[in-house]
């Protein structure tokens, strides 16, 4: 039957989850390929965001580089009422 082979058809294009070693392990300065599966996307769909400006990244020689950092903090943004986001009292002093 060809059951199988149609169900692994369907999954062409998707890209395999990585574990948390494999992004570990890859380089701060991501490709194409690497960058959108770390972020489990197409690399068409990534080209896309990247050219728009929705996801960070810039040209070298004509190919696509990401910070492999910045892409990590695109999916774990700070959460509201974390330190970094609390601010401290008000100041009482006025500046004329």
């Amino acid at each position: 039957m060809t059951q199988d082979n149609s169900d692994a058809q369907s999954n062409v294009g998707s890209p395999a989850p990585l574990t948390r070693e494999q992004i570990e392990a890859l380089p701060e300065v991501l490709n194409v390929e690497e960058a959108a599966a770390v972020l489990r996307l197409k690399v068409q769909t990534l080209r896309k965001l990247a050219t728009k400006g929705d996801v960070p990244g810039g040209k070298l020689g004509g190919e696509w580089r990401f910070l492999k950092s910045r892409l990590l903090s695109l999916l774990d943004p700070p959460h509201a009422g974390s330190d970094s986001e609390v601010a401290g009292p008000p100041s009482s002093s006025s500046v004329d």
